[in-house]
């Protein structure tokens, strides 16, 4: 299905809504705080993602004309389609899902580039460094999955490879930028001092730490230079902006960017003492509690209508690692809008989500919200506390 109409689209939306059943599978219990309908919508959602999967394997993602397109951050779409899969506990060729998930995983790795371990598309071309990260990521989840040994030494292949390319693009700074190169120039022959932002710079360092907990040999030091970058962007108030440095429009902290770079620490081991403790863990504990001021008591992001779902699933991976307390407070709440349809964010019947224009790609929005909604399940290896 590499061209669908939009009737066609809501035809089989609402064929498979009618005909999968309100049931989800036995589940002997339920994680705490997801509930019967919880568990019901993810099975329905999981079902309409698996219907609008391509043949080649990717997810293409829909404009806010409302025409479906695959033109625009392929890479990153399918990897969160793929990620959203893993959630719900399937791997390549096991699982209800199981051909979904290798069919991903296959079309990423046709997009790798043997010669210089780039993964990108051409619908890529504006912004490659974040669709890369997002490959690393998904292919570093589904190490060792796969029942072939050519298809596991495969993905190891192109993800040491890929992780080569990363960190050869880090700025002299420590972080990331979207794009490779400047100028023409790969910028792990020239880097550029001032080329880079805290978002790139939060996908490339989990990129990089999903990779190692995969086995693929990354550098701890470039790691470490990522997470240093992130703590020379945090503010007065605990908050990060966007990017280093002061004295212009993007200097405000970011609720958004905060909790992802929260998470960023905690993925990599930064442990949070609550006194003292090292630069990185004293940033971290100032994020912490700048999220929690950001967000109110709880913890939902009200505020960020732009990018409701970038928000919610940041904020969910940095309550998370909170812990229970943190968690317990954060999870039913947003489970509970997520439910809602009356914010205007999930249609009204069909089991999917959709941000605004600017961010108006349901198979983005619907994929974060089934790895929040999922997150209870502990099947993917990068939440791992």
């Amino acid at each position: 299905m590499d061209r669908i109409s939009v009737p066609t689209v809501i035809a089989a939306m609402v064929f498979r809504c009618f005909t999968a059943g309100a049931a989800p599978p036995a589940v002997t219990p339920l994680p705490k705080h997801v509930t019967p309908a919880a568990a019901a919508l993810i099975e329905k959602a999981l079902a309409l993602l698996a219907d609008q999967q391509e043949s080649t394997g990717k997810w293409a993602q829909e404009t806010e004309g409302g025409a479906f397109s695959s033109a625009t951050y392929d890479m990153a779409t399918t990897c969160m389609a793929g990620l959203a899969f893993l959630a719900h506990g399937d791997t390549p060729n096991r699982g209800r899902y199981g051909a979904h998930v290798s069919a991903a995983v296959h079309w990423v790795l046709r997009h790798a580039d043997a010669k210089t371990g780039v993964i990108t598309t051409a619908g890529d071309a504006s912004r490659p460094m974040y669709g890369h990260c997002f490959a690393v990521l998904f292919l570093s989840e589904t190490a060792g999955m796969d029942d072939s040994e050519h298809v596991a030494e495969r993905v190891r292949a192109v993800v040491t490879a890929a992780c080569v390319v990363i960190a050869r693009a880090q700025s002299v700074r420590g972080g990331w930028s979207y794009g490779f190169h400047d100028g023409g120039r790969w910028l792990g022959i020239r880097r550029m001092p001032t080329d880079d932002e805290g978002s790139v710079t939060i996908h490339a360092v989990q990129a990089l730490r999903a990779a190692k907990n995969a086995g693929i040999p990354v550098d701890k030091a470039i790691i470490d230079r990522g997470l240093r970058y992130l703590r020379d962007c945090q503010g007065k108030d605990g908050g990060l902006r966007y990017r280093w440095g002061s004295g212009s429009a993007e200097s405000a902290s970011e609720p958004a960017i905060s909790a992802a770079a929260y998470t960023a620490w905690a993925m990599c081991g930064v442990y949070v003492p609550k006194t003292g403790g090292t630069a990185c863990e004293r940033a971290a504990r100032r994020c912490g509690r700048f999220i929690g001021r950001a967000y109110g008591d709880g913890l939902v992001p009200s505020g960020v209508a732009q990018y409701p779902f970038y928000s919610l699933l940041h904020l969910a991976q940095a309550t998370w690692f909170m812990g229970p307390w943190n968690w317990d407070r954060f999870y039913p709440l947003a489970r509970e809008w997520l439910l809602d349809p009356s914010h205007g964010f999930r249609h009204n019947w069909l089991p999917l989500w959709k941000g605004d224009s600017a961010s108006g790609n349901w198979v983005y929005c619907t994929a974060a919200a089934l790895i929040i909604l999922q997150m209870p399940y502990r099947n993917l290896p990068i939440f791992d506390r």
